[in-house]
C-alpha cells in the first residue's frame, strides 16, 4: 500500500514525479529562489520515497533553515511563512510556464507534505461546441441587421414612385379610437380648440 502523499498513491510513477521536480526546479521562477528551491526539494523526495512522516516542521527549519535543534514553531514562524511563499510560487508557475504540464506538484493547506497529481485536461470538444453557437448566433444577428436596414431603405417615410423622380409619401393612418378603460385626455391644440385622445 502506498503511503497518502505519494505519488504512487495519486497514480503518478515515481520516475514522472522525479522529472516533474527537476523541471520545476530548472525554471527560471525557481532557480533562482535557493532555499524555496530546497525545501521543495527536501520535501517532495520525501513524498516520492513514501517518507511523508518525516516531513514536518522542526524538520524543514532545521534541515534546510539551519535552525537549531530546540527549534519552536511558535516562537519563529519561518516554516510557516515560506510554504505560503512556496504554495504562492508553485501557482504562478502553473499559470504561466508550466500549464501545459503532464503531472503537477501541490502543497495542500495545513501540510508540508507535496501533493503530486495529473494536471487536469482540457475538453477541446466543448469548447469548440461552445464556440458554434455563439459563430451562429452572432452571424444570423448580423444578417438580421443588415437585412432590416436594407429593407427600411426601400420604405422608408418617403420613397421615389417606381419609373418617376417624384416623391411619394406614405398613406396617413387613420386615427385610432382609444380602448374604451382608457382616461380621456384633453389639451389644447394651436388654435384654442379642445382635442380628446
Amino acid at each position: 500500500m502506498d503511503p497518502e502523499g505519494s505519488p504512487a498513491a495519486a497514480g503518478v510513477p515515481p520516475e514522472a514525479a522525479q522529472a516533474t521536480l527537476e523541471k520545476l526546479l530548472a525554471s527560471p521562477r525557481f532557480s533562482n529562489t535557493r532555499r524555496l528551491s530546497e525545501f521543495l526539494r527536501f520535501a517532495a523526495l520525501e513524498a516520492i520515497a513514501g517518507d511523508t512522516a518525516l516531513v514536518d516542521e522542526s524538520r524543514i527549519a532545521i534541515e534546510i533553515y539551519g535552525r537549531d535543534r530546540d527549534y519552536d514553531p511558535k516562537v519563529d514562524s519561518i516554516v510557516r511563512v515560506e510554504a505560503n511563499r512556496l504554495r504562492a510560487k508553485l501557482r504562478d508557475y502553473y499559470e504561466a510556464e508550466g500549464r501545459d504540464d503532464l503531472v503537477r506538484i501541490r502543497l495542500p493547506l495545513e501540510s508540508y507534505v507535496p501533493v503530486f497529481e495529473a494536471a487536469p485536461q482540457p475538453a477541446p470538444q466543448i469548447a469548440a461546441a461552445r464556440r458554434r453557437p455563439l459563430r451562429l448566433t452572432l452571424a444570423a444577428t448580423l444578417a438580421g441587421v443588415t437585412t432590416d436596414r436594407a429593407h427600411r431603405r426601400s420604405t422608408g417615410p418617403e420613397r421615389k414612385a417606381a419609373g418617376s423622380g417624384a416623391r411619394v409619401r406614405p398613406a396617413v393612418p387613420q386615427r385610432q379610437r382609444r380602448p374604451p378603460d382608457w382616461p380621456a385626455i384633453a389639451c389644447r391644440s394651436g388654435a384654442g380648440g379642445r382635442r380628446s385622445f
